[in-house]
């Protein structure tokens, strides 16, 4: 059983820390190389040591971990660009963000970048009116059964919610066509009720007291 990412940069760290005197010693660079790495390896291999009820946890197909949420992560810096592009031809923020990863896909004989911004931008008629802050919460892409993809198959349902007094959307809708996976798949939605909590990956958002405030307002 692998180690956790989190835990391999823990004990990386913790192993500087307790020979801090050692690598700002005179002691010869490779020496020193060779005792930290034999000391890592140590750490790591006594972390990997697992107690039956962990063996337990993993056979049983138990979690290892308990949460009272579940979270989506939301790279929210590709929806920043992909909007401001429109206005700001030149926007140095654009130029500071890392560039955007694509997947390349082959689709009616031809190669196409699929980006997670395009789910959004192409979302269903029916959830035109979601804001992106409910669609990451709520929406999610789904690949349909080859069977479904012959019949084209689009099921929806609008489900009340008695104590909002509203009514949700709830089920698969198709994409516009001009989704790269329109044919393939479709966009499900959830319940409030099951909704997710954002995760935001990236860098720090941008605070309304420093800093830009047209670019804050833009994020915002």
């Amino acid at each position: 059983m692998s180690l956790k990412t989190h835990v391999i940069f823990d004990s990386v760290r913790a192993v500087f820390a307790r020979n801090a005197e050692m690598i700002g010693g005179s002691m010869a660079r490779k020496e020193k190389a060779r005792r930290l790495m034999t000391r890592i390896v140590n750490v790591l291999s006594a972390r990997m040591e697992m107690g039956s009820p962990m063996v337990c946890m993993y056979l049983l197909g138990h979690p290892d971990h308990y949460k009272s949420h579940r979270f989506a992560v939301f790279y929210w810096q590709s929806y920043v660009r992909e909007a401001r592009r429109f206005w700001h031809e030149d926007d140095p923020h654009c130029d500071m963000m890392p560039p955007d990863k694509v997947a390349l896909i082959k689709r009616r004989g031809r190669i196409v970048g699929l980006s997670p911004v395009y789910d959004y931008i192409y979302r269903p008629v029916e959830l035109s009116d979601i804001c992106l802050y409910d669609w990451v919460r709520r929406c999610c892409r789904v690949k349909l059964p080859n069977k479904a993809i012959e019949n084209n198959v689009s099921e929806s349902a609008y489900e009340s919610d008695a104590t909002t007094a509203r009514t949700e959307k709830v089920g698969l809708f198709a994409m516009l066509k001009c989704h790269p996976l329109s044919d393939t798949h479709r966009t499900r939605s959830v319940a409030e009720k099951d909704a997710l909590v954002p995760n935001f990956a990236g860098p720090i958002l941008p605070r309304p007291d420093q800093g830009d405030r047209e670019y804050y307002c833009s994020v915002m």
